[in-house]
């Protein structure tokens, strides 16, 4: 389960680097379809497969959360990518004084 866990949160991870917040909600849905399919075809009990959904939803969504906190403490601001775009190449071109 640990696997899943630590997975789980480097996708929430990505998912922010490239996608909004509504890219986490597919992505969810995926995880349980896949989770459930997974759980049924090897027999595992339904209240471990609600456990393991549950984790693996919160786990995504810390990842992304950790990644949006990230981008915050370096002083990036959270918007949309050519906005982001652009306050980075402003950032880089000002200079230090």
């Amino acid at each position: 389960m640990s696997t899943i866990i630590i997975a789980s949160v480097f996708v929430g991870a990505v998912l922010q680097l490239r996608f909004r917040v509504f890219a986490l909600i597919p992505m969810i849905v995926v995880a349980w379809v896949v989770l459930t399919a997974i759980g049924l075809i090897w027999g595992i009990a339904t209240t471990r497969i609600a456990l393991e959904i549950v984790v693996v939803t919160t786990a995504l969504q810390f990842g992304y959360l950790g990644s949006v906190l990230m981008d915050c403490l370096r002083g990036y601001p959270v918007m949309s990518d050519h906005t982001y775009s652009a306050a980075i190449a402003t950032k880089l071109q000002s200079p230090r004084g």
